[in-house]
């Protein structure tokens, strides 16, 4: 293991309790007192209550050094590259319904429920539900705690449902068809007009 890796494994045993030697924790096991009377000693982790908690990983506080580190974690990066092909697929393909909606929707088949106004609101809950996913990573990133940092993963794991589902909602209502989209040809523009 390198010098590097010893020290960060020896760091995170001293904050759970462990001793790597004994194979124990120390300080962090409780007593409890059974039904039978007799005392028994319980791990820091209580399988009983779920989701598990380590209570020492509660009350670790981060060390990153970089308030853009973040920038280097591929779930961070493949956010924003969803971010990024939302916002493009949104203003390329939704965008086209609000100008020429009734031309469109003679020539796509799409759903008569879905009118300008509702396309309108669907490309702004779709634009900001890819932004909250970036940007609640990013915030979690700059919390003092590493059980607040994966909360706010866990809220930006929540917002890419919420986009899944507008995307799912649009493929139903018409907005979306199979096929492929921004395919450019050679003069940069997309070959489906349409999509």
């Amino acid at each position: 293991m390198s010098n590097i890796g010893q020290k960060l494994a020896e760091k995170t045993y001293r904050e759970l309790g462990y001793d790597p030697k004994t194979g124990k924790f120390d300080g962090n096991l409780r007593e409890t007192t059974g039904i039978n009377g007799k005392t028994s000693r319980k791990p820091p982790v209580d399988s009983l209550n779920l989701p598990f908690r380590i209570r020492a990983i509660e009350k670790t506080q981060r060390q990153w050094t970089s308030d853009q580190g973040y920038k280097a974690s591929a779930s961070w990066q493949t956010a924003s590259l969803l971010r990024d092909l939302t916002l493009l697929w949104t203003t390329e393909h939704l965008g086209k319904y609000t100008g020429n909606y009734g031309k469109l929707r003679e020539q796509t088949g799409i759903d008569s429920r879905v009118n300008p106004g509702t396309i309108r609101r669907l490309r702004a809950q779709m634009e900001d539900a890819a932004r909250s996913m970036v940007s609640t990573f990013e915030e979690g990133w700059g919390r003092p705690s590493t059980k607040e940092f994966l909360d706010f993963i866990g809220f930006s794991q929540a917002s890419l449902v919420e986009l899944r589902g507008d995307f799912e909602r649009c493929m139903t209502d018409g907005l979306i068809q199979t096929g492929t989209y921004g395919r450019p040809d050679g003069t940069g523009r997309d070959p489906h007009p349409f999509p």
